[in-house]
């Protein structure tokens, strides 16, 4: 059998250490014996080489085996899209639309319009009309809202179905044009920012089929209640007119005006927020402590027990440093604190309320906020969550300082 070159050594030095006595006595003559120990010093070198050879070759092996096995990615290639012109096809690298999940989206009126916002577009189009016309093709084309999807629009004049008329752009936004009634497109052309919240409805969603039954309900109830009223009024004046006077329920009217004495109640807690930020929650570092503002903002709407939502927000620099209060006001003038939740992307700081209007369609109001964060702001709506802390509902018409 062969032996490899290591093996071979140490078989020369065992062979060479049985030419010496058991009792250590030289089997030979003293320059044969010399010529014997360089000779194994010889092989014990060599041994030693060729272990490094084969550590070294082992290591080459391992190394171009990893070089084999794990390949570099390749750079993804911008995908040809289908039924586009080419222009179309290049400025739909630029899109970049909402989650295929996100059913509600921010509307509001812009340009006396209303438009909801879908998405962004990370590109010029507007002031080439052939690049604009290219866009429309490519939204068309691309996006999950197509023209004539309906839409059920909440805003502060209650709520209503509407359906996709097409697509525009604005400040960087892709955004929606919508059929609306005389009345919305009304106000859309008279009231500006006038936010709403806009729910998709497919024609197959639990959402869209409650809609239907609903409607149906209320159509039905509403004949019934002619029939009965028409058949039996002698009978229910007769129980009327026996019957005790009951005290009417109150009504919370979605009018925005409020007392004189919770107007002055609002000052109060106003300052009073404010006198608390400045003495527990001001800045550390000098310059931050230079450029202190306090913001206050306030709307009137039913939020259950609540009448008057208050924010108070301590700033500092560029959005950098935010301490805020959320406050609701009953119409006695009782106060109870609100938790926020408006951290979804972690880019919203400061709030300033805008409107207030219902906009899950729960029967309690919630509010529209202008938010903003270092170098960008937008549009969001905060929905009351059991009257004790405000979640982000959706957002939009985002604008950034570059």
């Amino acid at each position: 059998m062969r032996l490899r070159p290591p093996f071979r050594a140490l078989a020369l030095i065992t062979s060479l250490a049985a030419a010496v006595g058991c009792d250590g006595a030289p089997a030979r003559t003293a320059a044969q014996a010399a010529a014997d120990s360089a000779t194994v010093a010889d092989a014990a070198a060599a041994a030693q080489d060729a272990a490094r050879a084969v550590a070294a070759a082992r290591t080459t092996d391992s190394i171009a085996h990893l070089i084999a096995t794990v390949r570099p990615q390749r750079v993804p290639r911008p995908i040809a899209h289908s039924g586009l012109s080419p222009l179309a096809d290049s400025i739909a690298t630029a899109l970049v639309f909402a989650p295929r999940t996100e059913t509600w989206f921010a509307a509001a009126a812009r340009g006396k319009r209303m438009l909801v916002d879908i998405g962004r577009v990370d590109a010029e189009v507007r002031k080439d009309p052939a690049r604009k016309q290219a866009y429309k093709e490519a939204v068309a084309r691309l996006s999950r809202i197509r023209v004539g999807a309906r839409l059920r629009l909440h805003g502060p004049w209650g709520a209503e179905d509407v359906t996709v008329a097409g697509f525009d752009t604005w400040n960087g936004r892709i955004v929606a044009t919508l059929q609306l009634s005389p009345r919305v497109d009304s106000l859309a052309r008279t009231v500006e920012p006038l936010p709403a919240a806009a729910q998709l409805l497919a024609p197959d969603s639990a959402a869209y089929v409650a809609l239907l039954l609903r409607r149906a309900a209320a159509d039905d109830s509403a004949a019934y209640a002619a029939i009965g009223a028409r058949d039996s009024e002698p009978a229910a004046a007769a129980s009327r007119a026996l019957a005790p006077a009951a005290a009417p329920a109150p009504r919370c009217v979605r009018d925005g005006a409020v007392s004189p004495a919770l107007a002055a109640r609002a000052v109060m807690v106003h300052d009073s927020l404010e006198a608390e930020l400045r003495l527990t929650a001001m800045p550390k570092t000098p310059g931050l402590l230079s450029t202190v503002v306090v913001k206050h903002s306030q709307t009137a709407g039913c939020f259950g027990a609540g009448r008057l939502l208050l924010v108070v927000s301590l700033r500092a620099g560029d959005v950098e440093y935010v301490r805020e209060r959320f406050v609701l006001l009953d119409t006695a003038g009782a106060l109870r604190p609100l938790d926020v939740k408006d951290l979804r992307y972690h880019r919203f700081k400061a709030h300033e309320a805008i409107a207030t209007f219902d906009a899950d369609g729960d029967g309690t109001d919630d509010v529209a906020v202008r938010g903003l964060g270092e170098r960008l702001g937008g549009t969001a709506i905060l929905r009351l969550v059991d009257g004790t802390k405000l979640v982000r509902l959706t957002s939009g018409f985002a604008w950034e300082n570059r």
